[in-house]
């Protein structure tokens, strides 16, 4: 087996041209680096310098040796710093489950945030029920998944992050499209439909038991199609819907958003104490202190509205009225960005004391 610390030695006479400047480098006396030297040449049965009084030059073929040498020594430099950003989250790859549109609301900010810290990071995010992905996070298939509620998972850590409004999705000329917010006993009468897939059976049952514990008995319909055909459907006029407030963020033509009074829509992130990514440490580190930020942002007002997403807050939209996006303002995650270059800085501190 080659002697790594002998090769290093080899290349820096090599640089040098003598052992003793060699020796000076290493702040180690230059008899042994000729020894270190000496036994690399005896394990290979080639002298690799010629050794003289005025310094030391190589042979033919230590030349040829410590050429290929300096290559292997970089190689194992880059295998060294991969496995350093690797232990430390820096480098890798992240892979996460979400049951709702990442196009807006916290959960895009958070990982956009994420990103603009970790730039060599590689993002997976991939859409399913909750069973599907939270078994795939038991396995160590999925590093992480986005639920809504409190689910049913064993083996797990269902960690609760932030809460978002329910919204009602209707056509911008529907009678409640005027109103700041809306009721329950206002959608008596009304025909919501829900999407067939994920979360939509969900929503289905929220919908039905909230109206009934109310004394009324709600038309709820299915319809095969997933959210955006969902809410285009809403656009028509002919029903509504209920959905998160990360679908307010997306322009639909002909569709407006309304807070429901007193409804917030909890949700959590479930992953497994088996996974040892460094980057999903990383993740859950600067979501947890995200969410610090939003819970002290709620109990800055006594009213949950204060908590809305910004363009929820602002007085209702008229047809044709221009909407301002203020994405950064969204539920308080202004400045989440730098929040998420401090971990990053932080992480690399803590990289070059271990270097140390």
């Amino acid at each position: 087996m080659i002697d790594l610390i002998a090769l290093n030695y080899a290349l820096l006479v090599l640089e040098h041209g003598s052992f003793r400047k060699a020796a000076a480098v290493l702040d180690v006396r230059p008899s042994v680096v000729s020894r270190r030297i000496r036994s690399l040449e005896d394990a290979i049965g080639v002298s690799l310098f010629q050794r003289r009084s005025q310094g030391a030059e190589p042979t033919l073929a230590g030349q040829r040796i410590l050429q290929r040498g300096r290559a292997i020594a970089d190689d194992i430099a880059q295998l060294l710093r991969a496995a350093d950003l690797s232990s430390t989250g820096s480098e890798g790859s992240l892979c996460l489950g979400i049951v709702a549109t990442i196009a807006g609301g916290t959960a895009r900010e958070l990982l956009r945030a994420f990103l603009a810290a970790h730039t060599d990071i590689d993002l997976q995010v991939v859409e399913g029920s909750p069973p599907e992905h939270i078994g795939a996070v038991r396995a160590l298939g999925m590093d992480a998944t986005f639920v809504v509620g409190s689910p049913s998972a064993p083996g797990c850590v269902v960690e609760p992050m932030w809460s978002e409004p329910i919204l009602v999705a209707l056509a911008d000329g529907h009678p409640l499209a005027d109103r700041e917010t809306i009721a329950w006993p206002q959608l008596a009468a009304e025909h919501f439909i829900v999407s067939k897939a994920d979360p939509g059976p969900e929503i289905q049952d929220f919908i039905v038991r909230k109206m009934s514990d109310l004394g009324y008995h709600p038309v709820v319909e299915p319809r095969p199609v997933r959210r955006g055909g969902l809410i285009a459907l809403v656009g028509l006029g002919r029903a509504i819907s209920l959905v998160g407030a990360a679908e307010a963020d997306v322009a639909y033509p002909g569709v407006v958003f309304r807070p429901l009074e007193g409804e917030l829509l909890p949700y959590n992130v479930v992953w497994s104490e088996q996974n040892d990514n460094p980057v999903l440490r990383r993740f859950l580190s600067l979501a947890r202190t995200s969410r610090r930020r939003w819970l002290g942002g709620r109990r800055q007002s006594r009213q949950s509205r204060a908590w809305y997403p910004t363009q929820l807050r602002e007085p209702p939209i008229r047809r044709h009225e221009a909407r301002k996006h203020r994405r950064d303002e969204l539920c308080g995650l202004d400045g989440l960005t730098r929040l998420a270059s401090e971990h990053l800085g932080i992480g690399q501190q803590i990289a070059m004391h271990r270097r140390g």
